[in-house]
């Protein structure tokens, strides 16, 4: 990313692929919408450093995962989340929105990374904490479920 570009420029062209990468990654829109929120004020507080990242996109993804995993790990205390007001973000094609929302919790978080967010595979490893070849199993089964769920789908498809 262009050092000289602005925050604003950034928040603009990417808060969709942002949040449709994180909806995907965690359980619930809500907690993806107030985790896609903080991890864009985080890097509205150092944008000097973020947008020399190498990728800034993938560093407010993986800000806002690792936002949302501690959020899960500390004790709830009962105060509401303000919803975050914004357009809705372009949908994917529900199909295909099914299919991810039926892998396995882990699966879903690689297949949103490494193709949504356009993450490496070590990017990747690093943002959820897990080894690069456990990154590359779970898109490797991800990928055969994924085929095999929208090829059923396809089958289905009476305008086919």
């Amino acid at each position: 990313m262009d050092a000289t570009a602005t925050f604003e420029d950034f928040y603009g062209a990417n808060r969709d692929r942002v949040f449709r990468t994180v909806a995907l990654a965690l359980p619930g829109d809500a907690d993806a919408a107030e985790a896609t929120a903080e991890a864009f004020v985080r890097a509205f507080t150092r944008w000097r450093s973020v947008s020399r990242h190498p990728n800034p996109v993938g560093w407010v993804v993986k800000t806002a995962i690792n936002h949302q995993r501690s959020r899960w790990r500390r004790p709830r205390i009962g105060l509401p989340v303000p919803a975050v007001e914004s357009a809705p973000p372009e949908p994917l094609e529900p199909g295909i929105v099914l299919a991810l929302r039926a892998l396995p919790e882990r699966q879903r978080q690689v297949v949103a990374l490494r193709f949504l967010c356009d993450l490496s595979t070590e990017q990747t490893a690093d943002a959820l904490g897990i080894a690069t070849g456990t990154v590359t199993a779970h898109v490797h089964r991800a990928l055969e479920t994924l085929r095999s769920s929208l090829s059923d789908l396809e089958e289905d498809d009476p305008s086919n």
